[in-house]
């Protein structure tokens, strides 16, 4: 698709959600690789901390 003055607001729409969707992936690509781990497992490791120092109060 040319770039021209002729374009509407919704083209602009679609070109900037597509840039976005393009650079979201790149980055989570990049997370994925460098193995950054989700929040999920992050809860997970918090919660057996937190279990772990229960026990060793008790």
């Amino acid at each position: 698709m040319a770039i021209t003055t002729s374009m509407t607001r919704e083209d602009l729409m679609i070109l900037a959600q597509n840039e976005y969707a393009r650079q979201l992936c790149k980055f989570t690509e990049a997370q994925l690789k460098r193995k950054v781990p989700c929040y999920t497992e992050q809860q997970k490791i918090g919660m057996a901390t937190l279990s772990s120092v229960k026990a060793a109060q008790h």
